[in-house]
């Protein structure tokens, strides 16, 4: 039976009485009424806090005792580790308390070449990086993933599917909810009955001024499916956990701040107006990932992944094997005649799916 707790702790769309994980499957049922799906994220438990007050405790209190729950928690703790400032302060909220996770885990592309953004940053900092870590922390296993040939099985097997496990047609998406099965490590743990989390450093804070307040929403544009409504997913979010909703809260006192100082700047710094939304502010402005991520100075920001189709991270699959690349596409062309031009950004199917946002959260 499906612990429903525990399959929508992802999120999920809502039509009127009915509810999924599935974005596509939500749009099909507003599509006859050119109507939207809400989204929603453990509504109940955030909207318990009074988002107004700041926590006391500092931003790096916060970060630690998540990694200490998080430890104390689950039997086999695998950090999902790219380099940049999400995974780099998720491992130090570990490290810097002296507890260490099970293994990090970072991917690769095998068939590709020096201008893919995955390969640049594994060159550029994070093999450095891990350099430093195994002399210090010789403990901890590393895990270096081939997303090449990973995506192409995937996408062959799953080529039907893919429309349906995640908020977009990017397949790394939706493969990133398959890591527990695909590799036969994670998979043997599961199968002798020990507790498996596959860390990820989701996400910063997305904040927007709507003349009035600062407002917080959580996005479901990074959000991973499940090919099987019976398999539950492995996966952890660090930053975005009901478990630990003081961090998302202090995170938007720190930005709010930053943002009210700089409001003559707001332009200059690529803050972008929306009709609806009000002022967008840019959620990787570097002084503001210094504020929020306290251990990551120097650290290099990387190029990530648009809400398209595909982009770099799935190159692989564009590039290196011409048959399911046409199968692929095909399957992309099939939503699009599907699924009416409004629920694409732009009306275009390459721009990904529009967006959705759950209920404000005032700051």
């Amino acid at each position: 039976m499906i612990d429903q707790q525990e399959y929508y702790k992802y999120g999920y769309y809502q039509v009127g009485d009915r509810i999924t994980r599935s974005k596509v499957e939500a749009i099909d049922w507003c599509q006859p009424h050119n109507g939207w799906p809400t989204w929603h994220y453990h509504d109940e438990v955030f909207s318990s806090y009074n988002w107004q007050q700041e926590p006391k405790e500092t931003i790096e209190q916060l970060y630690q005792a998540r990694a200490k729950e998080i430890r104390e928690k689950y039997d086999h703790v695998v950090l999902m580790y790219s380099g940049g400032y999400d995974s780099h302060n998720m491992l130090m909220a570990f490290l810097s308390q002296g507890i260490v996770p099970d293994e990090l885990a970072f991917f690769y592309h095998s068939y590709s070449d020096e201008t893919n953004v995955i390969n640049i940053e594994w060159d550029a900092q994070t093999s450095h990086r891990l350099k430093a870590i195994s002399a210090a922390w010789p403990m901890i296993k590393f895990r270096r993933i081939d997303m090449t040939e990973m995506l192409l099985a995937f996408i062959s097997k799953h080529i039907d599917d893919v429309p349906y496990l995640s908020t977009n047609l990017a397949p790394n998406h939706a493969l990133r909810s398959s890591f527990n099965h695909l590799v036969k490590d994670w998979f043997d743990l599961k199968n002798q009955g020990r507790t498996l989390r596959l860390l990820y450093g989701m996400d910063k804070p997305r904040l927007r001024y709507n003349g009035t307040n600062y407002i917080f929403n959580f996005y479901d544009t990074l959000r991973n499916g499940a090919i099987d409504k019976s398999e539950h997913d492995d996966q952890e979010w660090f930053y975005w956990s009901p478990s630990s909703t003081k961090i998302c809260i202090k995170q938007s006192h720190i930005v709010k701040r930053f943002w009210q100082a700089n409001r003559e700047s707001w332009k200059e710094l690529k803050c972008t107006h929306n009709k609806d939304l009000g002022w967008l502010f840019d959620r990787e402005n570097k002084d503001v990932m210094r504020l929020i991520y306290p251990w990551c100075e120097g650290v290099f920001l990387s190029w990530k992944p648009a809400n398209d189709f595909y982009g770099d991270r799935d190159l692989s699959v564009i590039t290196a094997n011409a048959d399911i690349t046409k199968k692929y596409l095909s399957m992309c062309q099939s939503v699009a005649k599907r699924i009416a031009p409004m629920y694409f950004n732009q009306g275009n199917v390459d721009k990904g799916y529009v967006g959705a946002i759950s209920k404000d959260y005032i700051v």
